[in-house]
C-alpha cells in the first residue's frame, strides 16, 4: 500500500491537513511514529488523538473523489499532525545592559507539544499557514519575548560580569518561564527549558583585543628568545665544529707523527731483532767455542794427567835407578879410597876429585834440569872443567841444540 507523508522538512513541526484536497487513485496510508501525533476533526469536532499507529485508506482513492464528486456523504474531515518530542525554537536576543552596552545573541527555548494538548494548536491555525514550522513559530514569539524577558532583564544587568555569571542565567530562565507562560498554554506549548548565549560586547572585543596584542606580543616575544636561543645554539654548534676540526687537525698531526715514530720503532725493532739473532748466532759460537775449550781442556787434563802418571813412575824409577847407581858408585869409592890408601896414593887432589864427582852426581840426581860439568885433569894434575851436561826432570840427557825433551815433551 502506498503511504502519504504529511511532514517532508525537518523544519516543520505542526501540519493541518483536509482529506478531501488529496487527490489520487489509490488509497493511501499514514505512519505515525511515537513521536508524532494526529488529532482527526470531523465537522468541526475532535473525534480521535491517535499516535504510533498506520492509518489505513485515509487519504485519496477513486471512491472517494467520486463520492465528492457526486455529494453522497460529503463530511468535513480535517487531520491535525504535530511533533510531540522535544524542539528547539532559537530567538534574537537583542537589547543593552544598564551602563550602556549593547548586546547580542541567541535564545533557545526547548518546547514539546504535548498529546492532550493538541487541539489548541488550532489557535495557530486561525490566522495562519496550514504548514508550521520552527522558523514561523519563533517569529510569531519574538515580539512578546523581547518586550517580556529580554528589555526587562537586560536593563538590570549593571555590566558584562553580571551577564556572564551562573545568576543571569537562572534569571532569564525563571522570568522566561513566568512571562511566557499564558501564550504557551493558549497555543498548548509546554515549555520544557530556557537558555542564552550571548554575542561578545564592545568592551569584550577591547579586551580581547588588548588580551590578543598582549598574547601576540609576548608570543613575539618567546620568539624573539627562541631566535636568540637558536642563535646561541648555532653559536655553541660552530664554535663546537670549530673545536672538532681543530681536534682532529692535532689528531692528525699526531698521527702522522706516530707514524712516523712507528716506522722509526719498526726500524728499531728490526734492528733489535737482527742484533738478538746475532747476539743469539754469536752466543749458540760462544757456548760452542766454550764447549770446544772445555772439550780440549778436558782432554789436556786427561792429557796432563796421564803424562803427569807417566812423569811419577818415570821418575820413581829413576830415583831407585838412582839410589843403586849412588849405592853402586859409594862402593866403588870407597874400594878406590881403600885401595888408595893401601898403595899410599891418597892425596889431597884424589880427595878433591872424590868430592867433585859425588857433587856431580848428586846434582844429575836431583829432580829438573841440572848441568853437569864433568872435570878433566891434565898431566899436572890441574883439573880442567869440561863441557855442561843437560839432564831433564824425566833423567833423559839432552843435548845443546835441543827445543824440546824427546821423553816428555817439554820445552827447554
Amino acid at each position: 500500500m502506498t503511504q502519504h507523508r504529511w511532514r517532508d522538512s525537518p523544519d516543520v513541526v505542526a501540519r493541518l491537513i483536509d482529506k478531501d484536497r488529496i487527490i489520487s487513485w489509490k488509497s493511501k496510508d499514514i505512519v505515525l511514529k511515537p513521536n508524532e501525533a494526529c488529532a482527526i476533526i470531523q465537522d468541526g469536532k475532535i473525534r480521535d488523538i491517535i499516535t504510533e499507529t498506520v492509518m489505513k485508506n485515509q487519504v485519496g482513492g477513486f471512491g472517494s473523489w467520486l463520492a465528492n464528486s457526486m455529494g453522497l456523504g460529503k463530511i468535513d474531515n480535517k487531520l491535525l499532525f504535530a511533533i510531540t518530542g522535544p524542539v528547539t525554537l532559537n530567538l534574537a536576543m537583542i537589547g543593552q545592559l544598564a551602563n550602556g552596552e549593547e548586546v547580542k545573541g541567541v535564545a533557545s527555548l526547548r518546547i514539546q507539544f504535548q498529546r492532550d494538548h493538541l487541539p489548541k494548536l488550532l489557535n495557530l491555525f486561525t490566522n495562519g499557514p496550514r504548514e508550521i514550522t520552527r522558523s514561523w513559530l519563533s517569529s510569531q514569539l519574538q515580539r512578546e519575548f523581547d518586550t517580556r524577558v529580554v528589555h526587562s532583564l537586560l536593563s538590570t544587568t549593571t555590566d558584562v560580569s553580571a551577564l556572564r555569571s551562573p545568576s543571569f542565567q537562572e534569571n532569564f530562565e525563571m522570568r522566561t518561564e513566568v512571562e511566557m507562560r499564558n501564550v504557551c498554554q493558549l497555543w498548548g506549548v509546554t515549555l520544557l527549558k530556557s537558555f542564552c548565549s550571548t554575542d561578545p560586547t564592545d568592551l569584550e572585543r577591547v579586551e580581547k583585543l588588548r588580551a590578543k596584542m598582549a598574547a601576540k606580543t609576548e608570543q613575539g616575544q618567546v620568539m624573539a628568545d627562541a631566535e636568540i636561543a637558536a642563535l646561541e645554539r648555532h653559536e655553541l654548534v660552530m664554535l663546537r665544529r670549530i673545536e672538532v676540526e681543530y681536534s682532529q687537525a692535532q689528531a692528525r698531526a699526531r698521527g702522522q707523527v706516530a707514524v712516523e715514530v712507528e716506522a722509526e720503532l719498526k726500524e728499531l725493532r728490526a734492528e733489535e731483532i737482527r742484533w738478538e739473532a746475532e747476539l743469539k748466532v754469536e752466543r749458540q759460537r760462544h757456548e760452542m767455542n766454550k764447549d770446544d775449550r772445555q772439550h780440549k781442556t778436558k782432554q789436556a787434563m786427561d792429557l796432563f794427567a796421564q803424562v803427569q802418571e807417566a812423569k811419577r813412575a818415570r821418575m820413581s824409577q829413576h830415583s831407585d835407578s838412582n839410589l843403586k847407581r849412588q849405592q853402586h858408585t859409594d862402593e866403588v869409592q870407597t874400594q878406590m879410597m881403600a885401595l888408595a890408601a893401601e898403595k899410599g896414593a891418597l892425596t889431597p887432589e884424589v880427595m878433591q876429585t872424590f868430592l867433585d864427582n859425588q857433587s856431580t852426581q848428586k846434582q844429575a840426581d836431583q829432580p829438573g834440569q841440572t848441568s853437569v860439568a864433568t872435570p878433566s885433569t891434565t898431566e899436572t894434575g890441574t883439573i880442567i872443567p869440561q863441557a855442561t851436561v843437560q839432564i831433564c826432570n824425566c833423567g833423559q840427557v839432552l843435548q845443546n841444540t835441543w827445543s824440546a825433551c824427546p821423553m816428555c815433551g817439554k820445552q827447554l
